[in-house]
């Protein structure tokens, strides 16, 4: 009888501990938890007040005058023509035509 309470008595020792050591893994998981979600709030709220840049649009297809900046072939020198055209890849091509590596087309 004796031998069989203390076998008993170690029983419930055991399945305290785990019952404990469950409590405990429990509890600091959740803190960990609360800890994440509250960095990835701050995380959110530095991100959303940073200033985005603008969106950049493209430069309005159609017809009008160029700045076309380019290298001269035969010299090698540097140029800048403004050209009126129906669109950015005919004022290049305008450019090319007169001699002119093209580096950068704008609108005038």
């Amino acid at each position: 009888m004796r031998d069989s309470l203390l076998i008993f008595g170690v029983g419930m020792w055991l399945i305290g501990l785990c019952v404990a050591w469950f409590i405990i893994k429990t509890a600091v998981h959740a803190a960990l938890s609360d800890h994440q979600r509250d960095l990835r709030r701050e995380a959110a709220k530095a991100a959303a007040s940073t200033p985005q840049p603008a969106e950049l649009q493209p430069a309005p297809s159609g017809p009008g005058r160029f700045r076309v900046d380019g290298v001269v072939r035969e010299t090698g020198t540097e140029t800048s023509l403004y050209i009126d055209a129906k669109g950015e890849a005919f004022a290049r091509a305008k450019a090319e035509l007169k001699g002119v590596i093209v580096t950068d087309v704008q609108r005038a």
